[in-house]
């Protein structure tokens, strides 16, 4: 006779155990609102000046440069420097687009003043030279209708603390302070590159996903995206563009996981171009929140083990995009090497 009462109250605890750490992580947003477009969860922030045509950039945690296309650099008419640069026996040039001090303002948040060292020429009093690299080719094709000029990667969230509201569909700037809940129990560390006296090569964060009851490291990438093929779009989910943000798993990783798991979905031939496959992972883990399902893009194994784990603190298999953030805000804390993953209001 006991033991119903006693079951039942042992269920009833873990509710409020539960109830009580979701309560937790959750919290007010605050910071500085960001203008921004959230398209197939990707983030578009939205450039805007007196005097100057609208931007539309891409936002790109898991790329380095901060980009203009030649297109939107015609259209603004702005000057471009023309840099050389040699690393070992490889020589190069650089163009470097040179932005009105007016107009870089008008961006939330600037890019940063620490981004002009190196330039050939120095700022003068209207202007400010930027490293925005210019594109070598045309903006990629995106939705009909919808076309963006370049893109803020690395260099520009690095230092700062951002609020990613993916449901609600909104994008904060908080500086340098924290935003997010101090429970420390609400919070992920992120992994960086740092040299030998303890700086920071790069701005790539390192995050952990545990998969299948394995840890595994990833990139934080805000920028991982795909372009699905008919076929796919009609399985994956046509009530969404059909450009949106994916995660990526490196080819052996993705043929281990479709061994041991078959009744995981795949779906081959997924991406336009290329013909790479996707996964359905009904749900990962990341600092004990579950999320879920993940979509995960297939990429050739020395895309993320040799290429960018030369650029990250641990070796990773993959990166985390849209489609695992998708279902919550995601605090990242650059200056704190920290994340929240917080239940949206």
């Amino acid at each position: 006779m006991l033991i119903i009462p006693l079951a039942l109250t042992m269920v009833a605890l873990l509710r409020l155990l539960s109830q009580t750490h979701h309560a937790v992580c959750s919290a007010p947003i605050g910071g500085r609102p960001v203008p921004a477009d959230f398209v197939g969860n990707r983030v578009f922030v939205r450039w805007a000046a007196p005097g100057f045509p609208s931007l539309r950039l891409y936002t790109d945690t898991g790329g380095g440069p901060l980009s203009l296309f030649p297109e939107a650099v015609e259209r603004l008419s702005l000057p471009v420097d023309t840099l050389n640069w040699t690393k070992g026996a490889e020589h190069g040039t650089q163009l470097r687009v040179r932005i009105p001090r007016a107009l870089n303002e008008a961006l939330v948040p600037p890019v940063p003043s620490a981004l002009t060292i190196g330039l050939r020429t120095k700022p003068t009093d209207s202007t400010t030279v930027l490293l925005l690299v210019e594109y070598g080719g045309s903006p990629p094709e995106d939705e009909s209708g919808y076309e963006w000029d370049g893109r803020l990667g690395s260099d520009w969230f690095a230092n700062r603390v951002w609020t990613i509201d993916y449901p609600n569909r909104r994008l904060y700037f908080d500086g340098t302070k924290s935003v997010a809940p101090t429970d420390p129990s609400c919070w992920v560390p992120l992994g960086f590159k740092t040299d030998s006296i303890g700086h920071r090569t790069n701005s790539f964060p390192r995050i952990t996903a545990r998969i299948d009851g394995e840890d595994i490291q990833f990139l934080v990438d805000t920028g991982a995206r795909i372009e699905l093929t008919d076929s796919a779009w009609r399985t994956v989910g046509s009530n969404e563009p059909r450009h949106r943000g994916t995660s990526f798993i490196t080819t052996q990783r993705f043929e281990q996981w479709h061994k041991k798991h078959p009744e995981w979905l795949v779906v081959p031939d997924a991406e336009k171009p290329g013909g790479a496959a996707m996964m359905r992972v009904p749900t990962i883990e990341v600092g004990g929140r579950q999320i879920g399902p993940v979509w995960f893009t297939e990429r050739p194994d020395r895309n993320f083990r040799d290429f960018m784990s030369q650029y990250m603190d641990q070796p990773i298999e993959g990166a985390l995009g849209g489609s695992a953030w998708r279902y919550i805000t995601l605090v990242l804390d650059y200056p704190g090497a920290k994340a929240a993953l917080l239940t949206s209001p």
